[in-house]
């Protein structure tokens, strides 16, 4: 029973399973726990709990996000031509 809960959302009395985590203190968090903002460069899906929502300005987050986000994409990049034999699109 014990390594079920290591699949709960981590929010104080809540039993829902987790959704993913928050990108900033990676605390598991369930949908209704989270708040969802789109990459700048992949437009994936970055997820903050109520925590780090309320106390972080909404401009460091957007700032964490899009730097987060560009080290993904510029990853993604690099394999990307490292699949190709060093050859770009």
């Amino acid at each position: 029973a014990l390594k079920t809960l290591e699949y709960l959302c981590e929010w104080p009395g809540c039993w829902t399973r987790r959704m993913d985590c928050c990108f900033k203190c990676d605390r598991s968090i369930c949908e209704e726990h989270s708040e969802t903002f789109l990459g700048p460069k992949t437009k994936l899906e970055w997820y903050a709990c109520p925590g780090c929502s309320a106390n972080t300005p909404r401009e460091e987050l957007l700032k964490k996000i899009a730097e987060q986000d560009e080290e993904l994409w510029l990853d993604d990049q690099e394999e990307a031509v490292d699949k190709q034999g060093g050859k770009v699109n």
